[in-house]
């Protein structure tokens, strides 16, 4: 039996390139079992595509928003269709160059 999937396109603005942010980001998606990307946009932000169990994307989306780390000025999270291709959560270079920009 499959277990509820959930997922959430989250779009975070500041000084989160080049910081090591995308790192922190698959760490912490690892860790809780979760699966997508996360990508540089091609302005100064970051694109993360995450799917899994619905509580563990809220505490996913709660530790990015209040870490300490790093320096986010803003957060755009929209629902997302939970599509079940992802095995695994990976860093990606640039969104727009994965043909990745306008999904999610």
């Amino acid at each position: 039996m499959s277990k509820e999937c959930a997922a959430r396109t989250i779009l975070v603005y500041g000084e989160v390139k080049h910081v090591g942010f995308r790192r922190f980001v698959w760490g912490l998606a690892k860790r809780l079992g979760l699966r997508g990307y996360v990508s540089n946009l091609p302005e100064n932000g970051v694109k993360i595509y995450v799917e899994g169990e619905p509580e563990k994307i809220e505490r996913f989306e709660k530790r990015v928003s209040q870490n300490k780390v790093y320096k986010v000025e803003r957060i755009e999270v929209r629902e997302s269709e939970c599509r079940g291709v992802y095995n695994d959560f990976m860093i990606i270079k640039c969104a727009s160059e994965a043909g990745l920009y306008g999904e999610g």
